[in-house]
């Protein structure tokens, strides 16, 4: 029966207690009335359980004593106390009491309270017991270097020894696929789950983020109401036995990916692959010596160390990569080693290992091989690699031969291809201009295809003969002038003004240290003439900016066709007009009007403006009509036999001029009126040219008309219906002209 200690410094109360236990079958051997003397019976009796009353006479009290005897002797205690205030409970929180009894109890109370504590301390002590078989399991397998945990379901690490506290870190209360493995989810081959779900043991080789290979065991583990919800794992480290595995098979399988492929950047991704696999690395470089082997440069790195070496540069001889590449040897350091290293700024690669790549005799190259963690290489890894570094090295040579082969064919592919696609761009444009009669459309048609030919900038530069300048038209790129920029012909500084003014193509290889001026930003620039007639109609001018596409004289000879095949265009499509007068009359003129002025005549219709027209036309004076009505209308009304009559339209019709075309028209009118020694030209339809091109465009065609009135004496009569212009526009007209 058990053995219970009295604790009671009143002597009937402890009487009492006594001889209830006695009643219940259990043996009393003594009672203590202080804590001391209850310390002292403890040692002597040994008692299973203590009944300990918190109030004692003497230097310590019951919850004193309690902790003692908990600390010493492992034995139970269970409180009596007559007082059950906060500041008493916590004090005995403190003891890790098995029971706590307010006087007074019954024996039922008093009974329950003892079984209870007995069963408890009994199933402590077996757990304990449990736990130390278990601890020692433990430490016999961490003497060993094997690891041990616990993961509950979550993945969440409830527990690890010291082998893997050392290993990785304190990881209690992570995740395991993190911790262990750097991984952002669970990975696929877990043995955990499956041995929780299978409630079998299961097994899988994983890589952990030291980069070692290990087994993991997992078997469940139960909780403590039985049910599954955890497993714990055996983790050994198997890397040295998995590396001496593989080696064969992956130089074997390195060596048929190597020679499997001449390009040689899947070449050093396969050698990356099979370093990796052999021995492992933190980082990896492949160095290569340049022919006359003067100097080292990187050739491929690994992904965490790409950026910080693709600038290296080094000499055979200097340091470890350069020492390997001069001797030929392989190099093996470990972390005790003070070999210098800042070339490469990793002072924390403890390891390293630098292969030299040997081809017939000369050592062209070197693996260098680096590893965080000190030791981590050894003589075995340099003789592993030896034969992978062979194959490696006549990989090399080989793809080498044959990229020069190939890039050879390549560049000849290159240039039969471009040379083909630029032949093609100048027969569409060639084309393109076969069909059209706009002239603006057929200078953007020769700027458009000037790009395609792969220049940064391309423009179209027109002779403006009235006012003896050179005006920027149209153009794609950057580096350009605003449109409408002119120069005088006169500053034969330019290279544009000096390609028209001689009529002769110019190359200026570099703009900045040529003698002249630019009209564009064009480090490099051509310009050619496009001559009509024996007369620089304009100018081609194509450039590169940035300098990253070379003009080459081939490039020059293209825009020579191209202008060549621009003043074909213009050639065949001007409108050619010959100054003849209607009759010569020997009447006197109803309207006369002065030469060399430009007159506006406001009507809603134009019906003024033709009799003065018809007037002149039929006493001598050649005319010419620009008009908004179609041509045989106007002829048919008016009884215009000899007079030419342009149309105003886009529908490109004979005899239609597109309001786009005001260079063209300009072109025709000068051409009109040089011929005759004084001529009358009417321009009705301004309104839509204003309506189409917008009136500042209009405004300075209709100035350089006047311009070309005054010049070669002839008159301008320009009908008006005045409210289609507001009051600013009609005013600056006016300013320009005799109103009629």
């Amino acid at each position: 029966m058990s053995k219970i200690l009295v604790v009671e410094d009143e002597r009937i109360v402890a009487e009492d207690i006594q001889k209830r236990l006695q009643n219940m079958g259990y043996t009393i051997p003594s009672v203590a009335s202080s804590g001391e003397e209850a310390l002292q019976k403890v040692e002597e009796d040994n008692p299973h359980l203590v009944l300990m009353d918190i109030v004692l006479g003497g230097e310590i009290d019951g919850i004193e004593a309690a902790k003692h005897v908990r600390s010493r002797f492992g034995i139970p205690v269970v409180f009596l106390t007559a007082y059950t205030d906060e500041k008493t409970l916590e004090r005995a929180k403190t003891t890790e009491p098995f029971g706590y009894l307010v006087k007074p109890f019954e024996d039922r109370e008093l009974h329950a309270a003892i079984e209870m504590a007995l069963y408890k301390h009994k199933m402590e002590n077996t757990l304990q017991s449990e736990r130390d078989k278990l601890q020692a399991l433990m430490d016999g397998l961490a003497r060993t270097g094997t690891g041990i945990d616990i993961v509950g379901s979550d993945y969440r690490i409830l527990f690890q020894n010291q082998t893997l506290t050392e290993r990785v870190g304190d990881m209690t209360g992570k995740l395991c696929y993190e911790s262990y493995m750097g991984l952002k989810e669970p990975c696929r081959v877990c043995p955990m789950i499956k041995a929780i779900e299978t409630n079998t043991v299961e097994s899988a080789e994983v890589v952990c983020l030291d980069r070692r290979t290990y087994e993991v065991i997992s078997a469940p583990f139960p909780n403590t109401q039985g049910r599954c919800d955890r497993a714990i794992e055996v983790v050994m480290d198997i890397t040295k036995h998995k590396r001496t595995e593989i080696q064969l098979r992956n130089l074997f399988e390195a060596s048929k990916l190597i020679n499997s492929t001449m390009d040689m950047d899947k070449i050093f991704g396969f050698i990356s692959d099979s370093v990796q696999e052999l021995v492992g690395f933190d980082h990896f470089v492949i160095f290569l010596g340049s022919e006359d082997r003067r100097t080292v440069r990187p050739a491929y790195a690994s992904e965490g160390i790409k950026n910080r070496v693709e600038e290296l540069s080094f000499s055979y001889g200097e340091g470890l990569v350069g020492r390997c590449m001069d001797t030929g040897e392989a190099l093996l350091f470990d972390g005790t080693q003070e070999e210098r290293r800042e070339y490469f700024g990793f002072p924390e690669m403890k390891s390293q290992l630098v292969i030299p790549l040997i081809i017939d005799g000369g050592c062209v190259g070197a693996l260098h091989i680096l590893m965080r963690a000190p030791d981590a290489y050894t003589q075995s890894d340099v003789a592993g690699l030896q034969p992978l570094s062979e194959v490696i090295s006549s990989a090399i040579r080989n793809s080498k031969l044959h990229n020069e082969i190939k890039e050879f064919s390549q560049e000849l592919e290159r240039r039969v291809e471009e040379k083909s696609k630029r032949t093609e761009i100048l027969l569409r444009t060639r084309q393109e201009l076969q069909t059209a009669r706009s002239w603006e459309k057929g200078l953007i048609t020769i700027a458009e295809n000037m790009g395609r030919l792969g220049f940064e900038l391309c423009g179209v530069f027109l002779v403006n003969a009235v006012r003896k300048t050179l005006e920027f038209h149209f153009g794609k790129g950057v580096g350009l002038p605003q449109v409408g920029t002119s120069l005088s012909l006169k500053n034969t500084e330019y290279y544009g003004v000096k390609c028209v003014q001689e009529k002769k193509t110019l190359f200026i290889k570099n703009a900045y240290l040529a003698e002249g001026k630019q009209l564009t930003d064009a480090q490099s620039c051509v310009w050619v003439p496009i001559v009509v007639q024996d007369e620089a109609f304009a100018a081609l001018t194509v450039g590169n900016v940035t300098g990253k596409r070379v003009i080459t004289e081939e490039d020059v000879d293209e825009l020579e066709i191209l202008a060549g095949m621009c003043a074909a265009f213009i050639d065949r499509t001007r409108v050619l007009v010959e100054p003849v007068a209607e009759k010569r009359l020997k009447t006197e003129f109803k309207y006369w009007l002065n030469p060399a002025e430009c007159y506006i005549v406001t009507e809603k219709k134009p019906e003024k403006s033709f009799e003065i027209l018809v007037d002149l036309v039929t006493h001598g004076i050649p005319g010419f009509v620009i008009s908004r009505a179609y041509p045989e209308k106007i002829k048919k009304k008016y009884k215009l036999l000899r007079t030419p009559v342009l149309w105003l339209s886009r529908s490109g019709k004979e005899n239609a001029i597109s309001p786009d075309d005001l260079p063209k028209l300009n072109y025709i009118i000068e051409d009109f009126t040089k011929k005759s020694e004084e001529s009358v030209i009417l321009l009705d339809g301004v309104e839509y040219l204003v309506t189409q091109m917008g009136f500042d465009t209009v405004l300075k065609f209709l100035q350089e008309l006047k311009d070309l009135v005054v010049i070669d004496n002839s008159r301008l009569i320009i009908s008006l219906h005045k409210d289609a212009l507001s009051e600013k526009e009609y005013s600056i007209l006016e300013r320009e002209s005799t109103i009629v």
